[in-house]
């Protein structure tokens, strides 16, 4: 848990996303340990703004993979991120992402063909990307096939071991 990876930008802008897409629902998933200052900042806000019931802090899981399959779309609202990995995953199991203009996430995410990139710490911009996708399942589908692609292109294990080989 940490302020640099956006959980708090998420909860805004879940708020704005419920009141486009009734009923969409979300979750954090991943560890609460860490800044625990800034995780009652978080629960604080989730009851400010009656987000308890849409969203859910998951916490530390086994099976990743098993989420994400369940989701429509992969948040990455972080302040700074080198790379995601877990945007990553998500691209390879073939979801598409919304992430900030950040750091490495445009290197991964190509806006509008594998996902939608928003600017940092702009909730409303990262709530209209989401409801976008929400709304739009051939978006989401074509995106996601695409971020397969990429994710296969850039990550793939025999291509990877090639080029450091060469």
């Amino acid at each position: 848990l940490d302020r640099r990876k956006g959980q708090l930008l998420f909860v805004e802008a879940a708020a704005h996303v419920c009141r486009a897409v009734e009923e969409a629902r979300f979750f954090v998933v991943g560890s609460l340990v860490g800044d625990q200052r800034y995780l009652l900042d978080i629960r604080s806000r989730l009851r400010d703004l009656g987000l308890e019931n849409k969203v859910v802090l998951v916490g530390p899981v086994d099976h990743a993979t098993a989420w994400m399959h369940s989701f429509d779309v992969c948040c990455v609202p972080s302040q700074t991120e080198a790379l995601s990995v877990a945007g990553l995953e998500a691209m390879a199991l073939g979801r598409p992402v919304v992430a900030t203009r950040v750091d490495g996430n445009p290197e991964a995410v190509i806006d509008g063909e594998t996902g939608l990139l928003c600017n940092p710490s702009d909730s409303k911009d990262l709530a209209s990307k989401l409801v976008r996708l929400l709304r739009d399942a051939t978006l989401r589908q074509q995106l996601g096939v695409r971020a397969r692609a990429r994710a296969d292109e850039m990550f793939d294990i025999r291509a990877t071991g090639r080029h450091l080989a060469e």
